[in-house]
């Protein structure tokens, strides 16, 4: 098998924010021809549980359009869950993704199997580049994973969390993103939704707050192109579209329980998707229509 191009410390074109992490890797293997270039543009990471909920897929779907439209490349790394959507919702809006892998890059060492036809996608696009410290023939092993996430964390200029447990390694990602002195944005979540705690927390302790995509496009000082993406009501979930149309008048969390049948976790993460888009306001116990 042929090696695959690399780009070493050596090497002119190394992302210099690399330089600066602990331990940084002595060379970046690399499908897709375009890598170099991309590492020219401002990177923003995305991760999230691999135990994706419905909230968390509408977020990404809200979060991506503009910052692909504001010339960002989208890094995350190639996980089930919010990783893979990260990747795929890039492609879909004609922008660039890179996925970092805890595996070599080879076809047979390539992780996880089931994105094996998206890290294809990536690869054959030419607007993307599946990348690895590890050499080609290397297994994914449980070690790999934090490793990998210290290069997540130190090529992007924001890291943005989606959903994530307290103990995941999406909250190592933030860490280091942290420790790396690079902007953090978290997405609140429910109180009580396990998928939550982790971002929550992140906030708690200093995360930016993330309601839409202009909070990480101004925060770094890049061109918001076009206004913010917000769902078309008919693009809105079944239950959500419900939701709205039982709030003709204001209502409270019991009475919108009952009309849209709705258990109180998934009643609570799409009343916070339908504030977070704009659709609606809380005030006091109940909600309101916003007014446009």
């Amino acid at each position: 098998m042929l090696p695959f191009p690399s780009i070493a410390r050596s090497d002119s074109r190394y992302p210099a924010s690399l330089t600066n992490i602990c331990e940084p890797p002595d060379q970046l293997f690399f499908r897709g021809e375009v890598f170099p270039e991309l590492l020219t543009r401002p990177l923003i990471a995305i991760v999230g549980t691999r135990r994706m909920t419905s909230y968390g897929r509408s977020v990404i779907r809200q979060l991506v359009p503009p910052l692909v439209r504001a010339g960002a490349v989208i890094v995350s790394g190639l996980a089930l869950g919010c990783d893979g959507e990260a990747h795929t919702i890039a492609l879909d809006e004609n922008g660039s993704t890179i996925a970092v892998l805890g595996s070599g890059i080879d076809n047979n060492s390539l992780y996880p199997r089931q994105n094996f036809a998206l890290a294809q996608r990536i690869i054959d696009s030419n607007r993307g580049a599946v990348i690895s410290e590890f050499e080609a023939g290397t297994p994914s092993l449980p070690h790999h994973f934090p490793i990998r996430n210290r290069i997540i964390a130190g090529l992007c200029a924001a890291t943005i969390v989606i959903e994530a447990e307290i103990k995941s390694g999406s909250l190592i990602t933030a860490k280091l993103a942290l420790e790396f002195g690079c902007e953090v944005f978290a997405v609140p979540g429910p109180i009580h939704a396990p998928y939550s705690t982790g971002t929550n927390y992140l906030i708690q302790n200093g995360a930016h707050l993330l309601a839409q995509a202009s909070d990480v496009l101004e925060r770094l000082e890049l061109d918001v192109i076009g206004p913010c993406v917000k769902r078309e009501e008919d693009a809105l979930t079944a239950s959500a579209q419900t939701i709205l149309q039982n709030l003709s008048e204001p209502r409270d969390f019991d009475a919108l329980m009952e009309a849209s049948k709705l258990t109180p976790s998934e009643l609570m993460s799409e009343l916070t998707l339908l504030e977070l888009n704009g659709y609606i306001i809380k005030s006091d116990t109940r909600w309101f229509l916003k007014q446009v």
